[in-house]
């Protein structure tokens, strides 16, 4: 459990600087925008760092454990 709160405090930290470079970066983009724009960033970096398989492996063994 103490891994999973990790990769949900990765994901949260990452989506905020994320945000704050786009924000300084285009100031005119509205805030609906800067939302998929962080998601597609979140996504394709974790794709790379796996950390959201590594959560979604942690939920499959605990379905099966139960």
């Amino acid at each position: 459990m103490n891994e999973t709160l990790k990769i949900i405090k990765n994901i949260f930290l990452e989506s905020l600087i994320f945000g704050i470079i786009i924000k300084i970066l285009f100031p005119n983009i509205s805030n609906h925008q800067i939302t998929i724009i962080i998601a597609v960033l979140i996504v394709l970096y974790d794709w790379k760092t796996s950390s959201i398989l590594k959560l979604n492996k942690q939920k499959l063994s605990i379905k099966k454990s139960k």
